[in-house]
């Protein structure tokens, strides 16, 4: 698979640094990633949704360039990725969403542009074992008001250490990516299971089950990417992920964030794909995030 890792996760820092060495000297494709640009942010208290201020992000130099069932619903139920967590919203609707570092969660825009009650961690067994409280949320300026699907990401901060669950590292695909036929899978917490006309309710605010699809990545552009993997009502803000190993390890590297399905007819989903743009905006050089 072609994809430049970068992982979040402080634990494993020093592994992943050594295996994006062995990738990235790998490549005879370097590119300019032609998504990285200044991107405005706009800050939220997470529990009253009231406005804290905006900030910008100047572009940064690029190291490598880069909700609907499909026939058979053939997700199954899945709790090992204890880095999945539940949004839930002041009103009782629900998201997905992913640990990417110690106080920082990873979703989609739309699904927290609005207050937000507590989020919640799941051990092997799907126990709760833990209800974060949401402080801020980071959501696109250019989202807000209009929806724009291409910056449908966001960031929530925790006031607890998170870090324990992290098990994802995001990774930037090079424009070559379709190309390797990737296998792509999304972890979160769907509305409903099964068929069109024959779906069961397997979520909701109090009720909690995690389902993980596979699929194969149908194309990709600057900012978006599209995949046959299953997804439905509840699994917006899911990483959309391969699974690697080397040296004993395996390895989740997120590459596209979920967000919608098709709105053209065609059967397929999609969401935003990771770029310098959001490695930028999730890392700890983004010294806008703040969780006291």
């Amino acid at each position: 698979m072609k994809t430049n890792i970068f992982s979040l996760k402080k634990t494993t820092a020093v592994v992943i640094a050594f295996l994006m060495m062995i990738l990235s000297v790998s490549y005879s494709d370097v590119q300019t990633d032609a998504a990285n640009t200044d991107r405005d942010y706009r800050i939220f208290n997470s529990k009253t949704f009231e406005a804290l201020g905006e900030y910008t992000l100047k572009k940064i130099d690029s190291v490598y360039n880069t909700r609907l069932v499909i026939g058979t619903d053939d997700r199954v139920i899945d709790w090992t990725k204890s880095g999945v967590v539940k949004i839930i919203t002041a009103r009782g609707s629900f998201g997905t969403g992913f640990v990417v570092s110690d106080h920082v969660i990873a979703t989609a825009a739309h699904c927290v542009e609005e207050k937000l009650d507590k989020i919640l961690l799941f051990d092997n067994n799907g126990k709760v074992t833990m209800e974060a409280t949401p402080v801020q949320t980071h959501v696109p300026c250019i989202h807000q008001g209009n929806g724009s699907a291409v910056y449908d990401y966001a960031l929530v901060t925790v006031k607890e250490d998170v870090s324990s669950y992290a098990c994802f590292g995001f990774g930037v695909p090079l424009d070559s990516f379709p190309d390797s036929n990737p296998r792509l899978t999304i972890t979160g917490f769907p509305t409903k299971f099964g068929e069109p006309g024959s779906e069961v309710i397997v979520n909701t605010a109090t009720k909690h089950m995690m389902y993980s699809g596979n699929g194969r990545l149908l194309s990709q552009g600057s900012d978006r990417m599209y995949y046959d993997t299953d997804a439905t009502d509840g699994n917006s803000g899911s990483p959309v992920y391969i699974t690697e190993s080397a040296y004993g390890h395996t390895y989740f590297t997120v590459v596209s964030i979920f967000a919608h399905q098709d709105n053209t007819g065609n059967p397929r989903n999609n969401g935003v794909r990771v770029t310098t743009d959001l490695i930028h905006f999730y890392s700890a050089n983004n010294e806008n995030i703040k969780w006291e």
